[in-house]
């Protein structure tokens, strides 16, 4: 009897052994983290409500991103703004390149036409001597015969000079004072101070008409014809 209960004794003291060294053994398993003690459940409910939590937005995210999107609305009309503004300032610049062009061209229109008037001035100035000038050189005695094609112009040197060409124009008119053409004439000839000189010229229309104070046409006695003396130019 005595020693059935030593033996007993024996295997409860080996279970209380064994049955600390396992609860010795889980408690430094469970502090270095090597086994947990929630359920697969509860960390999967953990997770949902993490992810949950991270889609979430409070009021005063909802707050910002109202404030921000007004901003940029605003940001966006003033830029259309500015386009609009810069728009309209390219137009202007267009318009005053248009109108700076056009008066540029219409100035060098006008000094155009200043220069080509003040040349067309100087050159009647050279090529029509004043009326003191005209005096310079005179016509003295003019025939044209009829049934002849030439004309005899007698003209004289009125200068100090020696007369070296003379450009002057015949101007012809009926015994009506009508004006019926006109004829430029230009010769290389020699004339001395006050001296006159006898130049062939071609008469007017040829043998058809004859000067007035020249041999008459028997044929024609109608065309007759008077003439002016223009000098134009002398050297």
């Amino acid at each position: 009897m005595y020693e059935e209960r030593e033996e007993q004794g024996k295997g409860l003291k080996v279970f209380l052994i064994i049955t600390f060294v396992v609860i010795a053994i889980l408690t430094v398993l469970w502090s270095t983290g090597l086994i947990r003690l929630e359920s697969t459940e509860d960390e999967t409910e953990q997770e949902v409500a993490g992810e949950d939590a991270d889609f979430s937005y409070s009021e005063e995210d909802l707050i910002n991103l109202e404030v921000d999107l007004r901003a940029l609305q605003r940001e966006v009309k003033q830029l259309k703004s500015e386009l609009a503004q810069t728009k309209s300032e390219l137009e202007q610049l267009k318009k005053g390149s248009s109108k700076s062009t056009t008066t540029r061209t219409s100035t060098t229109a006008q000094r155009t036409a200043t220069s080509q008037n003040a040349q067309t001035t100087a050159a009647s100035e050279n090529t029509t001597p004043s009326d003191k000038e005209q005096s310079a050189i005179t016509m003295v005695q003019y025939s044209h015969d009829a049934y002849t094609s030439s004309a005899t112009i007698t003209l004289q040197n009125n200068t100090n000079k020696t007369i070296t060409g003379i450009k002057w124009r015949m101007v012809y008119y009926d015994m009506k004072e009508n004006m019926l053409d006109y004829q430029d004439f230009t010769r290389r000839v020699s004339i001395d101070p006050g001296m006159v000189k006898k130049i062939e010229v071609s008469g007017y229309n040829d043998r058809s008409y004859y000067y007035y104070k020249s041999h008459p046409s028997t044929t024609y006695p109608e065309r007759k014809y008077k003439v002016k003396f223009e000098l134009k130019d002398y050297q």
